[in-house]
């Protein structure tokens, strides 16, 4: 899962990168104006043989860019996406894990850990637990979904294959899962020479 340390990060990244693309573009887009010499105009006459300035209506001076503002508008819309998107990522996570409360998949696996008294028990029940759970419900819709677009058999005959091949494939996938995490263990452990 995601945990709350990577989402910070992730905006503070983003957020240095916002700042840095600010600080960039409008310090460019001030370096690169160009004076406008069209506010004053030399024209000479025959008549007189000396040179007049017309002076054109000069604009405000104090005239500002939108571009910077624009800037400002976007970072704050940024960091508005950026909260929703924090708060939509926790709030997923806090569902999630209140399912598998409730489904009894932590439960059982923390009373699994106490009774072997052993984490690797209580994470092996859970990676076990997890990915069958989600095989059963992902392959029963799956192919629930693929037999109404062929009609190959009968909705209750299509929901029990489903289940059945999601039951498999999520052990098939549990047991993989467990396999990369003993590899994982045992290889931080002996990195960092951990007993």
């Amino acid at each position: 899962m995601v945990s709350f340390k990577s989402i910070i990060a992730t905006l503070k990244v983003f957020v240095g990168l916002f700042i840095i693309s600010i600080l960039t573009f409008t310090s460019s887009y001030s370096n690169g104006q160009i004076k406008n010499n069209t506010q004053t105009k030399t024209i000479k006459a025959d008549t007189l043989k000396q040179n007049h300035s017309e002076n054109f209506k000069e604009e405000d001076e104090n005239d500002v860019s939108n571009v910077p503002g624009l800037f400002g508008l976007m970072g704050i819309g940024l960091m508005f996406l950026g909260i929703g998107a924090g708060i939509v990522l926790t709030a997923i996570e806090v569902l999630l894990i209140i399912g598998l409360i409730g489904i009894g998949i932590i439960s059982a696996s923390v009373i699994i850990g106490i009774y072997y008294k052993s984490v690797e028990s209580a994470i092996k029940t859970f990676i076990f637990s997890t990915t069958t759970t989600a095989g059963l419900f992902v392959g029963s819709i799956g192919f629930w979904i693929l037999n109404n677009l062929v009609h190959w058999f009968t909705t209750a005959t299509a929901l029990f294959i489903g289940a059945v091949g999601g039951l498999l494939i999520g052990f098939i996938i549990g047991l993989s899962v467990y396999y990369v995490f003993q590899k994982l263990t045992l290889f931080l452990k002996e990195k960092y020479q951990l007993k």
